[in-house]
């Protein structure tokens, strides 16, 4: 399709020689750069957000003062490891977004460094 617009082009008495082709490799070099900087930037609101859910988790494992080494309802201990859990869950994606973003081109939206 591409070859064939060029071709009625250079028919009708325009020239799409090289400078049309530079044209088009700078378009897609702009729009490449342009998607790199979408990803980095959803990349830095995300390590955002799991620095905020971390914050949210924090809050709840106060509740771990609380708790002495004889209660009774040992689901509280099973919920503050859950709490941990989700720390470590929120730190390993947050961490994998952080590396997107130390390694410029790596940006691939899964929140892991390729």
């Amino acid at each position: 399709m591409f070859n064939q617009m060029r071709d009625a082009d250079m028919h009708a008495g325009h020239d799409a020689g090289p400078g049309f082709s530079h044209g088009v490799a700078l378009a897609a070099g702009r729009d490449a750069s342009e998607l790199e900087q979408i990803r980095r930037a959803n990349a830095l609101a995300e390590a955002r957000r799991m620095r905020n859910a971390i914050a949210m988790v924090m809050v709840l494992l106060k509740e771990i003062d609380d708790i002495e080494t004889g209660e009774p309802d040992l689901s509280a201990f099973a919920e503050i490891a859950g709490l941990f859990g989700d720390v470590a869950e929120f730190a390993a994606r947050g961490a994998g977004f952080a590396r997107m973003l130390a390694e410029p081109g790596a940006a691939d939206g899964t929140g892991r460094a390729q």
